[in-house]
């Protein structure tokens, strides 16, 4: 996203000082809602430059989260991670009016299909999610993951304004899973009750490895965006792959004595998708979006509405939960 007072010229001029870059070209990039990346070409390699809203993220939460993934690559030997770079003075931000700058590794690659995400080479993603949840939760100044359901609460709100808009496209997939929705989000206020009281067991989570946060190609599988990371239940990371036998069984070999939590993984699973789905409701209502972004929103609310009927269906609880 744009954001105010954020200018390129400025920000090409800031980082050629403080990491001493000769800039060849700078690239906008539209990811996320919380900073403005750019791709950055130098003379021999090409780098990724964030620059953050402060509205959204605090510099001291950024700073240790930018401490921990350093830490991760360089002490710790995980290359399949984002890698920042610390600029002249050895610091991983560098100040820009009230932004802070932050400057990767550029990694090429390609984001894998949604459906591929949970049989991406299971046996290597369990291996790099394991080794980061054995690092010590307690070496790292992270905050715990957030249980408050305020944002979720406000599924009932956006369901009825979606009612009596006129957005056809978002009434056709509203009308009728009313039930689902609600009672999903009941469901997710018991679970959450649960997983705050099991305080055995916290890691260090990424907390949102959907396809967008997953990067591939021939060196390998790459995580990136770790804005959610956080101190959770290991499930909040291995509820995206849980299904697959490969990605546990290899876990397990790397976490002696894991076994999964079904009631977190219901929690994890049925809240991602109601957080989600109020996002998109809300975002939906708005007259402003591209063709594109409407799709996106329409097509994310469509898959979450089918997997929770699946999540709720007999025969899974039966099968699995």
């Amino acid at each position: 996203m744009r954001i105010k007072d954020v200018h390129e010229k400025e920000v090409r001029k800031k980082i050629e000082k403080a990491y001493g870059f000769s800039v060849k070209s700078m690239k906008y990039t539209p990811l996320g809602e919380i900073s403005v990346s750019y791709i950055v070409k130098l003379k021999n390699r090409k780098v990724f430059v964030q620059v953050g809203n402060p509205e959204f993220v605090s510099k001291n939460k950024l700073k240790e989260v930018l401490r921990f993934l350093y830490f991760l690559v360089h002490k710790h030997g995980i290359k399949n991670i984002s890698n920042p770079i610390k600029n002249n003075n050895g610091n991983l931000i560098t100040d820009y009016k009230r932004f802070p700058i932050v400057v990767y590794e550029f990694i090429e690659g390609k984001h894998p299909k949604p459906k591929e995400v949970s049989d991406l080479n299971p046996k290597v993603m369990a291996q790099i999610i394991a080794k980061i949840h054995k690092i010590n939760p307690k070496n790292f100044n992270l905050a715990n993951e957030s249980t408050d359901l305020k944002w979720e609460g406000r599924i009932d709100e956006f369901i009825d304004k979606a009612k009596k808009s006129n957005k056809k496209d978002l009434k056709k997939l509203i009308i009728g899973k009313e039930d689902l929705l609600i009672s999903t989000f009941e469901k997710v206020k018991e679970l959450v009750i649960y997983v705050k009281k099991r305080k055995e067991g916290r890691v260090i989570c990424h907390g949102d490895l959907h396809e967008g946060n997953l990067l591939v190609n021939n060196k390998g599988i790459f995580i990136i965006d770790w804005d959610e990371v956080a101190k959770s239940l290991p499930e909040r990371d291995i509820v995206w792959f849980y299904k697959n036998k490969t990605f546990l069984s290899e876990y397990k070999k790397n976490i002696k004595g894991y076994k999964i939590d079904k009631k977190a993984i219901e929690y994890y699973k049925k809240h991602m998708w109601i957080r989600d789905i109020t996002y998109f409701i809300k975002k939906l209502l708005r007259d402003d979006l591209t063709k594109v972004e409407r799709k996106l929103g329409l097509n994310l609310i469509k898959e979450g509405i089918k997997d929770l009927e699946r999540l709720n269906s007999k025969f899974y609880r039966k099968s699995f939960l």
